[in-house]
């Protein structure tokens, strides 16, 4: 990989995405091949807060692995060029 720092922050942003996914007892109600965000749709139930836990932890995790890859390329950028 040509940064390392990049990976490690997505690593580190799913992570907590799906630590918030296990906190709140997120559920799946369909069996998919593949894991996309069309397959929001799966995780709708009547009467419970499912979706919006789903939509919640999905945020998180896109905003902490790009939050982190930004500050961290970019400090390792900057460290490097000195």
């Amino acid at each position: 990989m040509r940064r390392m720092a990049s990976f490690g922050a997505t690593l580190i942003g799913g992570a907590i995405g799906g630590l918030y996914f296990g906190i709140v007892s997120v559920k799946s109600f369909a069996l998919s091949e593949s894991a996309s965000l069309l397959e929001i749709p799966s995780f709708m139930e009547d009467g419970t807060l499912n979706l919006l836990h789903t939509c919640i932890g999905l945020l998180l995790a896109f905003a902490l692995s790009g939050a982190l890859t930004y500050w961290l390329a970019g400090t390792a950028s900057y460290t490097k060029h000195v």
